[in-house]
């Protein structure tokens, strides 16, 4: 359980940090803070130095435990050192030849010898697509009231701020989620320059080059829940050993590429987890029985709705048929049962570009707005595996 600060230590931690003027006009803190509180009546600008150091740096640390938790965030990659965009780059395996051949079209040894034969590089950029605000108030009057209790301030801190931080770090669970269920309907979240909302666009052939939909394997039917939660456990075991070796199938910029299975994230549901055979994972994750959690991550929800190929758009009962589609092709639509997905922890790219927060102090309503910024970017690495896992595929 985590220790509850008290109002000294926190002004005691938040005073060892303040400006010079700060520790010569504020003394350290005895008992409660009431000697601390006199001085902020008398120093206005000692309060807003406070109330900055108590939202951005105490908020952040001391009351962490109360924010609420991203169940995604191990996928989240932090914050991007500079700039707004991010250029995603591979290198395709080099061409072969038989010893005989050539490289040259006219079969001139001379020229396989002196000419160039470039790499084959692919190159994608994606920008900052979401930048959101959020604000609270603390009145005078509650700052007042904290200083009266043993642990007011944090409890202060607990009721107003932890309540931005909370759903700031919802809407990044949440936007993360939608990656993968706009990638689901061959999309992607681009932003809104009217709101700084991440919205949902199409994805096309100028936005991925030649590119293709999502990969779905159809895992079939079954009379019971011990027959379905083999056949998933099978389906992970299956496709985690086939993404180990080079391949085009699961990626949607068409590149051979393979992942090794500690790579490898499992994404799923808390009903679906129940009926997971937890030694398969094991086997398929290639790691121990009681380490399978790390590589299983819990949500609440999975996508729904999937463009699949029309040409396949039968119901499927056998085993194993994985279905794809290129982006020039009209959109299908369709509502599938997805069990779960199976992707390389680099399929997402969730950076952040900005993350600030701000006070306002508002003299004639006695309170100060605290305001807190998080921008960056939300989107998916096309070069990187995923497979969703479905129970069939419906007819219209």
């Amino acid at each position: 359980m985590k220790q509850v600060k008290t109002n000294a230590e926190i002004l005691n931690t938040i005073r060892a940090n303040a400006s010079s003027e700060y520790q010569e006009r504020v003394p350290e803190a005895l008992g409660i803070g009431g000697n601390v509180s006199n001085v902020f009546n008398q120093y206005p600008t000692m309060k807003n130095e406070f109330l900055q150091a108590l939202t951005n740096k105490i908020a952040r640390t001391l009351f962490y435990s109360k924010v609420f938790a991203n169940p995604l965030k191990a996928l989240h990659k932090g914050m991007l050192p500079y700039g707004y965009s991010l250029e995603q780059i591979f290198v395709n395996m080099a061409e072969s030849k038989g010893f005989w051949e050539h490289w040259d079209a006219s079969g001139d040894a001379v020229k396989d010898l002196v000419g160039m034969k470039k790499p084959d590089i692919k190159t994608l950029y994606i920008e900052r697509n979401f930048a959101y605000k959020y604000k609270t108030t603390i009145s005078d009057q509650q700052l007042r009231t904290a200083f009266t209790e043993q642990n007011g301030l944090s409890r202060l801190v607990e009721q107003v701020v932890s309540s931005v931080y909370s759903k700031a770090y919802f809407d990044e669970f949440n936007d993360m989620k939608r990656i993968l269920t706009a990638h689901a309907k061959a999309m992607y979240l681009g932003y809104d320059s009217s709101t700084g909302k991440a919205v949902e666009r199409a994805l096309s052939n100028t936005v991925l080059p030649n590119g293709k939909n999502e990969a779905v394997m159809v895992l079939g039917e079954y009379a019971t829940q011990e027959a379905k939660g083999k056949a998933i456990s099978k389906a992970i075991r299956t496709v985690a050993g086939k993404m180990a070796f080079p391949t085009d199938k699961y990626n949607s910029a068409g590149v051979k590429q393979w992942s090794e299975r500690q790579q490898l994230i499992y994404i799923t549901t808390p009903e679906e987890q129940a009926e997971l055979d937890v030694e398969v994972l094991a086997n398929a994750f290639n790691m121990d029985k009681a380490d399978v959690n790390v590589r299983v991550i819990v949500v609440d929800e999975l996508p729904t709705v999937f463009n699949i190929e029309s040409a396949k758009s039968a119901k499927q009962a056998e085993y194993g048929t994985v279905l794809s589609c290129g982006l020039s092709q009209a959109r299908d639509n369709r509502t599938c049962k997805c069990r779960g997905i199976l992707m390389d922890s680099d399929f997402i790219q969730a950076y952040d570009t900005l993350i600030e927060s701000r006070t306002f102090d508002n003299g004639e309503g006695l309170y100060t707005n605290y305001f807190f910024h998080k921008q960056g970017i939300m989107s998916t690495c096309y070069f990187g595996q995923i497979v969703y896992l479905v129970d069939s595929v419906p007819a219209k």
